[in-house]
């Protein structure tokens, strides 16, 4: 990509919805990659972030973390642990839960996901 387009490598975004918002923070957590914004939507931090020690890597990484209240594929709680642990990790989490929100793609936060992203004083 970087290659054909113009690519602000401080800036660069990896987001998914259910499992793929799981797959997004499994990706975007492991050394090497070229992630510098993670915005996960309505999924679970997977286990074995926490069990390789992954989660090391979110110190200071940005973190946009978008759940549903009414999530039934991953109940809210799971929201609620995942925003306890990046929290304890040291990631830099803006956290929102959607009250009218099941597990669905949160169209609405599109503008404020672009908007952090453009906004992050560390980019």
């Amino acid at each position: 990509m970087a290659a054909r387009y113009p690519v602000d490598r401080t800036r660069v975004l990896l987001t998914g919805m259910s499992d793929g918002a799981t797959y997004a923070l499994l990706c975007g957590f492991r050394e090497g990659m070229p992630f510098t914004h993670l915005a996960p939507m309505c999924g679970v931090l997977h286990p074995i972030l926490l069990a390789n020690g992954d989660l090391g890597r979110a110190r200071g990484r940005p973190v946009y973390l978008v759940h549903g209240a009414l999530d039934w594929m991953f109940p809210i709680y799971t929201a609620h642990l995942a925003r306890q642990a990046l929290e304890a990790a040291g990631a830099r989490l803006v956290y929102r839960e959607v009250e009218d929100l099941s597990h669905t793609y949160p169209r609405d936060e599109n503008p404020r996901v672009l908007d952090w992203l453009a906004a992050d004083a560390t980019a």
